[in-house]
C-alpha cells in the first residue's frame, strides 16, 4: 500500500470525468495522427482474421492493424497500398501476396 493510497479522494466526479475526456480526445489525436502518415505507403501484412463485413485484417511487423480491401487468407502475407487512417486501423488496398514459407 502506497501513502497514495490512503490520502482522501478529493477530486469531484465531473473533474475526473472532464479530464479523462482531455487525455482521450488527446489520444485520439495523436493515434489518428501517426496513422495519417501511412497514407500512400505499401505495407505488409500478416493476414490475422475478418471484420464483421468479412474483410482481411491483419499486422505490419510494427503492429499496426490493417483493414484489407481484397481478398486474403488467414496466415497469408498481403502487400497493402495504404489509403486511409482511423484512430485505430489504416485501411487499404492489397496489391500483392505471398505465400508464408511452409505452407505450401
Amino acid at each position: 500500500m502506497t501513502k497514495s493510497s490512503r490520502l482522501e479522494d478529493d477530486v469531484p466526479p465531473g473533474v475526473k470525468n472532464e479530464r479523462l475526456h482531455r487525455v482521450l480526445d488527446l489520444q485520439r489525436g495523436i493515434a489518428i495522427s501517426q496513422n495519417r502518415e501511412y497514407i500512400g505507403r505499401e505495407v505488409d501484412v500478416l493476414i490475422e482474421g475478418r471484420t464483421r463485413d468479412d474483410r482481411p485484417y491483419g499486422r505490419t511487423g510494427n503492429h499496426r492493424t490493417v483493414v484489407i480491401d481484397g481478398e486474403g487468407e488467414i496466415g497469408e502475407f498481403a502487400t497493402v497500398s495504404i489509403e486511409d487512417a482511423t484512430t485505430a486501423a489504416l485501411l487499404g488496398k492489397r496489391v500483392d501476396s505471398m505465400v508464408p514459407q511452409g505452407a505450401q
